[in-house]
């Protein structure tokens, strides 16, 4: 399994691989342990494979990330072992003339009326019990890491 770069805590550039039989869980954990050591925070990771997020953003609905720039467009991956579901639940109905959810395996979109945003619930994610489950990318970064990460491709 390919995983997207990560950079070390001292700022040079790392690409982490992994065979497809080996779980994303030893990285997560050197990661989070690095973060602890380094700055003295716990803060969640969350890892996954290139191909699990091309995926996910090939199977993104049409009005998502496609807009010209009236709306925000973010993608939240979520971290396991949270589920889509628990986020769902967490965050609470959306707000239908304002903003649009959709998800795809780990990964929900998002998109909302950038003039409205203040008017929405999923715009305070960080706010929420749930903030922790996830975290969250724009629709252009999102695809970005994805075409970046096609260097770590054998």
């Amino acid at each position: 399994m390919n995983v997207l770069p990560v950079f070390s805590l001292q700022g040079v550039r790392q690409c982490h691989t992994a065979g497809a039989e080996q779980s994303a869980t030893p990285l997560k954990s050197i990661i989070e342990e690095g973060i602890a050591a380094r700055f003295g925070l716990e803060i969640p990771v969350g890892v996954y494979s290139v191909p699990s997020i091309a995926d996910a953003l090939a199977e993104a609905p049409q009005w998502w990330g496609n807009s010209d720039g009236s709306t925000t467009d973010n993608a939240l991956f979520v971290i396991p072992p949270a589920q889509v579901t628990d986020l769902l639940a967490g965050i609470g109905p959306l707000n239908d003339d304002l903003e649009r959810v959709a998800a795809f395996e780990q990964v929900i979109f998002w998109s909302a009326d950038r003039a409205q945003i203040n008017k929405t619930r999923w715009a305070r994610v960080a706010g929420t019990k749930v903030s922790g489950m996830v975290t969250i990318r724009n629709a252009n970064t999102a695809r970005r890491l994805v075409s970046l990460a096609d260097c770590l491709s054998v």
